[in-house]
């Protein structure tokens, strides 16, 4: 997939569809927007830090919003990263290198405590500039994780990827290339409702604290 303008991610389970996340893309640069779908419409968004090596984690303090100020990750293609509600910045920024120096590595993650808490979608109809990803799963009592890459020379990726989209904006010294893959993974959280988090974060500096900083939204 090439110059579109988003994506929308659904998981679909023996003919039933359900929505996971719609990830957006800036028009005239490399930028990402990242908005988590929920069945109640409750959102909350944070940062924090997570050990490395983990696959769970707590959120001590989480934010709420309203159903009318929808959270969003911004990846920005400068490498700074934000929690954005509206117009205004709410968390970060994240530092990172900029996207188009990135060569195959993580860039953010999603995770979907049980497909089952997931709001239901209709049967995808794609349209050129908003195409669907649809992946299958077998169980809707699964969880899951998607895992987004970049690579702003070659569109190879650290780890095999089940979709491609490449970016042509103005600026960048060549496409940008997105590499997105699911797989079973296990809950973030002991949450019973549900939900489907998106977190994205770097390595600090200090790596003897062998921790990450990250930001996140959740929607459930």
């Amino acid at each position: 997939m090439s110059n579109i303008h988003d994506c929308r991610f659904l998981i679909e389970v023996q003919g039933d569809y359900k929505k996971v996340c719609r990830i957006a893309f800036g028009r005239n640069d490399a930028s990402l927007y990242l908005l988590p779908y929920g069945r109640q419409e409750r959102y909350l968004w944070g940062e924090g830090t997570i050990p490395e090596g983990t696959t769970t984690a707590t959120f001590p303090h989480a934010n709420p919003a309203g159903e009318l100020d929808k959270p969003k990750l911004s990846i920005h293609e400068s490498g700074q990263v934000h929690v954005k509600l509206g117009e205004a910045y709410k968390a970060g920024p994240l530092r990172t290198k900029p996207l188009w120096e990135f060569r195959g590595e993580h860039l953010a993650g999603l995770t979907i405590d049980s497909i089952e808490s997931l709001p239901n979608a209709g049967k995808p109809k794609p349209k050129p500039k908003s195409p669907y990803l649809v992946l299958g799963a077998r169980d809707l009592q699964q969880t899951r994780r998607f895992a987004i890459y970049a690579n702003g020379a070659e569109p190879s990726f650290d780890f095999p990827v089940k979709a491609k989209i490449t970016m042509n904006r103005a600026g960048l010294p060549s496409p940008l290339h997105i590499g997105i893959t699911t797989f079973q993974q296990a809950p973030l959280t002991s949450d019973e409702e549900g939900g489907v988090t998106i977190i994205c974060g770097w390595n600090p500096d200090d790596e003897e604290l062998a921790e990450q900083r990250i930001l996140w939204v959740r929607a459930i």
